[in-house]
């Protein structure tokens, strides 16, 4: 297998290939290279996986070699077939519960690119398989791929490490705190966890509420 995507960046697509590749990389059926996309929305390739993980050390892909399947996981979604293997899967999804042709390569419109190529498409929820078949996709050429979580990467700090950091940003060890963690796109919700953490104020005066967006790509402060 060869998987075309991205490895550095904040971008999630980015973040669930390297925990794609972290999998994949650790089995013994999988013979498997990279590929590296140019990321068009972070330019300095932000490192955000560490240099022993399997991520990084997958071997590059060699021109020539024709692998099995290609896993093509970048944006816009480039549907075409790869030539560097026999078959082309491609990592999508349709957060808005439809395809807008402004995400697809070239701003080609989805239904021309889906049935203008043989790729199968893998997608991560159930909601975005339905907004991939309402928008043209044969039901039968998507099939849903859940993101697992793997619990040696993340897991809750223990007690102490946890009071040193509420110690670090002035937040009493007694005080609950709300944590949401994402991009400050409308389609994330912040106008919703807003409203409803003005509510939990009124009742919990002493809650506190961390957004944690990503600048680099998204300019989080200015959408709030």
């Amino acid at each position: 297998m060869v998987v075309e995507g991205w490895r550095t960046g904040t971008h999630s697509y980015a973040l669930v290939n390297q925990a794609q590749l972290r999998e994949m990389g650790g089995r013994s059926d999988i013979s498997l290279t990279h590929r590296d996309l140019p990321n068009p929305s972070e330019p300095d390739g932000t490192n955000t996986a560490r240099p022993d993980e399997r991520a990084v050390s997958t071997p590059a892909h060699v021109l020539g070699d024709i692998a099995d399947v290609a896993y093509r996981i970048a944006a816009p979604f480039d549907l075409t077939a790869s030539v560097h293997a026999r078959r082309t899967v491609v990592f999508l999804t349709t957060e808005h519960h439809y395809m807008p042709d402004v995400l697809m390569a070239d701003g080609k419109p989805f239904a021309e690119a889906y049935w203008s190529s043989d790729a199968h498409l893998v997608t991560p929820s159930n909601w975005s398989r339905d907004g991939l078949i309402a928008s043209g996709a044969d039901p039968d050429r998507v099939t849903v791929v859940p993101l697992g979580v793997d619990a040696e990467v993340f897991h809750p700090l223990d007690d102490a490490d946890r009071l040193a950091l509420r110690r670090e940003m002035g937040i009493p060890d007694e005080t609950f705190v709300y944590l949401q963690v994402g991009a400050m796109t409308g389609n994330k919700g912040i106008q919703d966890i807003l409203q409803a953490f003005a509510i939990v104020t009124q009742f919990v005066p002493s809650a506190h509420l961390i957004l944690k967006g990503n600048d680099a790509l998204y300019s989080s402060r200015d959408r709030i």
